[in-house]
């Protein structure tokens, strides 16, 4: 089934390390958005809870009422998921002070998304990510664009001292991998700008229509040259 949805990035996974310290300093558990071939923790959401149900599934993120804990959350990426899964985030947080999520998001360029949640401000802390991802079949690293973590709580949630100390963990984890807006501009113009100079240099090289307009006229004028020569 996650072949006919061609989801093989999808099953990419978060620094495996980083999942490892948040357990063990943490008690962080769950994952909203795993399958039985990428999840971590013992406790996960996947699409498929007919089958995954037999490899520790607990089914849809969006059935789950979440009562207590620290919640990750990488899930595939699709805008209107991500706009369902916010909405989630928000609801459980504004009703529930026992309740943090992890959230990651893209980083897309004027993404309204991010301006909602940056407005309506249902988190305590963000971070802009550039680091990579695994693949869980071949244990490789693969590069990936900027992401966005949040720390999504209620505003007077039941203890505090334990945002600021994932906030401090999360700050040494990733403490050459965090960037600011600013650079992120930077990053993105800079591969915009690599982007505009390989297009000019593929609109400088002549297409294969005109090779081969160029072949004839020049086949052309060696067989006018032969003909000549034979007269």
């Amino acid at each position: 089934r996650y072949d006919c949805l061609a989801s093989g990035a999808n099953q990419f996974v978060f620094n495996l390390d980083t999942k490892a310290l948040l357990k063990r300093k943490y008690g962080v558990d769950f994952e909203c958005f795993a399958s039985m071939f990428n999840h971590y923790y013992t406790h996960y959401c996947s699409m498929f809870y007919d089958i995954e149900q037999h490899f520790g599934s607990l089914g849809s993120f969006f059935a789950i009422d979440f009562k207590e804990g620290i919640f990750m959350s990488n899930p595939p990426y699709d805008d209107t998921l991500f706009i369902n899964i916010y909405r989630k985030f928000k609801m459980t947080v504004m009703k529930n002070k026992k309740v943090l999520f992890m959230g990651l998001f893209p980083k897309w360029d004027d993404y309204p998304l991010e301006k909602t949640m940056d407005k309506e401000h249902h988190f305590s802390h963000k971070y802009i990510i550039y680091d990579h991802f695994m693949n869980p079949y071949t244990f490789e690293n693969i590069d990936i664009p900027p992401y966005v973590l949040y720390l999504f709580h209620h505003s007077q949630f039941y203890k505090p001292t334990l945002i600021e100390q994932l906030h401090e963990t999360i700050r040494k984890v990733y403490h050459n991998k965090i960037i600011t807006e600013s650079q992120f501009l930077q990053l993105h113009q800079h591969k915009y700008e690599k982007i505009k100079n390989i297009a000019a240099k593929q609109l400088k090289k002549p297409s294969s229509r005109q090779r081969l307009k160029s072949k004839a006229k020049s086949s052309h004028k060696k067989t006018k040259k032969k003909s000549s020569g034979m007269k």
